[in-house]
């Protein structure tokens, strides 16, 4: 009887109710949209300039597979024992360890990091690129949160502007988001005064997200003397920060852009006000292995004690949404990581595009320079200085919406708040692209 009425009421075209019915349609990623309009421009590829894209271009805008992510592949491939199987919810112990030891032992690193790591207090874990890492500590917050209810702080504050995944990571955990003022428009720099403030009015508890270098999207990070303004009120409202490390290596040095990490450990075995704190961390781009999402968190907590807690915890949200990491990143990671020549190849290789990405903000201000534009910043005889002074792979050009849709209209991809990605400027598109910078200034 059930399967005749089935039938008539399709015979009859009446539908039964959608499940999805009340969904609404979610706007498009930014970024992500711009590479889709780029791709469906018809003008010819050489014509058009895609400075949306946040991954590294070689200077014929291809991307570049390092020869030691080559090399660490021939090796995978060669090794007889090399297998598919599942690894454990947190990653191999090989790689758990290798990362703790190039993130919190490098050779030649200070006393503080390595005495964290002596002590048994972090607890890392492979996470899927820098995005899954957030995640994974997003929802042992939101936990911990819940399980505090009632209790002051327990928000997160991210940077004002930051990278865009950053507020839906946290508000689709279910935290509760605000932001704190970083970038000062009219300077290109940062608005330090304000950020403090904003930090000092934080409650002991809150969550504190900090890039730890070549801030997304601005290029803009603090200064050593800066940093410490920083933690001393990170220290002094007892906030709890948070560190997102998607370049490393492109700023100073595989090593040297670390130096906040160490800033922090300082102040936590110094003044004992600062006792967790987080980090993800990104192999993404400084190894190029963007598909691969290959990456780690690491908690740092009170004692080892805390860590085994954290730790237990870290993998009950792990299993419940993923089960356990993907290998083949990871196995390239420890190759490189394990292996001394390897190593010193890829430091490098780092080396290289750190400084590719510092010419070509270069040439694109010494263009700008030579077309007499004077640019939207305040300080410094050109207006563009700012292109110099960012770090990194991002710049903040401090074009208006308005000239952005101009410059698209002449097939030069950004975003409408005029972050360009310095990766896809090259000696062959400088010139038609300061060209039309200069054009939009004029008009």
């Amino acid at each position: 009887m059930l399967g005749r009425h089935t039938i008539t009421a399709r015979r009859l075209g009446s539908r039964g109710l959608s499940f999805f019915s009340g969904i609404e349609l979610a706007p498009p990623d930014p970024i992500l949209s711009l590479t889709t309009a780029y791709h469906a421009d018809p003008k010819p590829e050489e014509y058009k300039i895609n400075l949306g894209v946040g991954a590294y271009r070689d200077g014929q805008g291809r991307p570049w597979v390092l020869d030691s992510v080559r090399q660490a592949e021939q090796q995978i491939a060669a090794d007889k024992r090399n297998n598919h199987e599942y690894v454990p919810i947190l990653g191999t112990s090989t790689y758990v360890g290798l990362v703790q030891r190039f993130l919190f032992q490098q050779e030649g690193m200070p006393f503080s990091t390595r005495l964290l790591v002596d002590e048994d207090r972090i607890a890392t874990g492979q996470g899927i690129s820098g995005t899954g890492s957030l995640k994974v500590m997003a929802e042992l917050l939101a936990k911990k949160v819940k399980s505090d209810s009632g209790r002051a702080g327990g928000r997160v504050f991210i940077p004002n502007p930051s990278w865009a995944n950053h507020a839906s990571i946290f508000a689709s955990s279910g935290m509760e988001v605000g932001t704190y003022r970083y970038y000062d428009p009219q300077t290109q720099g940062l608005a330090l005064d304000a950020l403090l403030d904003d930090l000092a009015a934080l409650l002991p508890g809150d969550a504190v997200l900090l890039h730890v270098c070549c801030h997304n999207p601005t290029g803009v990070d603090p200064s050593d003397a800066e940093w410490d303004q920083i933690l001393q009120v990170v220290e002094d409202r007892q906030l709890l920060p948070i560190f997102d490390m998607a370049y490393q290596g492109f700023s100073h040095g595989i090593a040297e852009d670390l130096a906040v990490v160490e800033k922090l450990a300082r102040r936590m075995l110094s003044s004992g006000l600062i006792e967790n704190a987080m980090l993800s961390q990104s192999f993404a781009k400084n190894l190029g292995l963007y598909g691969e999402r290959v990456g780690s968190f690491s908690l740092i907590t009170a004692s080892r004690e805390e860590k085994a807690k954290v730790q237990s915890q870290l993998k009950q949200i792990v299993r419940s949404m993923y089960s356990s990491p993907p290998c083949h990143g990871s196995k390239i990671v420890e190759r490189v990581l394990g292996d001394e020549q390897l190593y010193a190849q890829w430091c490098g290789e780092v080396a290289v595009m750190r400084d590719r990405l510092k010419q070509m903000r270069l040439l694109l201000f010494e263009q700008l320079r030579n077309l007499r534009c004077h640019g939207p910043g305040t300080t410094g005889p050109t207006g563009w200085e700012h292109l110099v002074q960012q770090q990194g792979m991002f710049c903040f050009t401090g074009l208006s919406p308005d000239q952005v849709n101009a410059l698209q209209k002449q097939s030069i991809y950004m975003t409408s708040n005029g972050r360009i990605s310095v990766a896809g400027i090259n000696e062959a598109n400088v010139e038609r692209l300061s060209r039309a910078i200069a054009g939009v200034f004029a008009s």
